[in-house]
């Protein structure tokens, strides 16, 4: 074997090494490894966890929370899709749901480091056995509903519109009447129409009759 083979060899079996190192070291977090962040209000929690993240190592980080959901409504989230059921469909046939128990359905913010822009937003069943991967998550509570709409109000505003169809999902699920609210004003208001078709996806899913209304007007123009 001459040597420009043996350094070869050398090399590519550093590089293994390396990878095989790097991999190593790769982390995992299951919910109890979330990084708990304190604060007085979701707000004060969300802004924490993004100074937080931003001082990690990472390019992105994970920032969550758990959000309530309407009753008669269950998500069921897995390789990325959400499924939405109601208990009865179109034809009348109704499933009964053996769980009495209210879900925990958690909203996942990837957010980038160098600008603290949602990169892309996940909805998980957190009643199910999961782990995050290579980033840490900040874990900022379970607040009220009120408090969720505030919050998702500001992040579909500053979020870029491939991050904020999980966003108008949970103001969808939100069982408050304000979350109807939030919808019209993104749906009539919101720069982009992507967004906004979305808006009024999750608007026909609300029985409000001020929903009804902003179709009928739709349907003047």
């Amino acid at each position: 074997m001459n040597r420009a083979a043996a350094a070869l060899i050398v090399v590519l079996s550093f590089n293994v090494l390396s990878i095989a190192y790097r991999e190593g070291l790769q982390e995992s977090y299951s919910p109890a490894d979330f990084v708990q962040v304190a604060g007085n209000s979701l707000q004060a929690r969300y802004d924490g966890a993004l100074a937080e993240g931003r001082r990690g190592t990472t390019d992105t980080f994970w920032i969550a929370y758990q959000f309530p959901v309407r009753p008669g409504v269950r998500v069921n989230a897995s390789d990325g899709n959400v499924n939405i059921s109601r208990g009865r469909n179109s034809d009348g046939i109704e499933w009964v749901d053996q769980t009495t128990a209210l879900q925990r359905v958690g909203l996942f913010l990837l957010t980038r480091k160098s600008d603290g822009l949602i990169e892309k937003s996940r909805i998980l069943n957190l009643d199910q056995d999961f782990r995050v991967h290579d980033r840490k998550v900040y874990w900022i509570g379970e607040p009220g509903a009120q408090e969720s709409l505030a919050l998702l109000a500001m992040l579909v505003d500053a979020a870029p519109q491939r991050a904020s169809s999980s966003l108008l999902m949970t103001l969808g699920l939100n069982p408050e009447p304000g979350a109807g609210e939030r919808l019209l004003r993104i749906a009539r208001e919101h720069p982009n129409a992507a967004v906004r078709k979305q808006a009024i996806f999750w608007l026909g899913q609300k029985r409000d009759p001020r929903v009804l209304d902003f179709f009928e007007q739709m349907l003047k123009k």
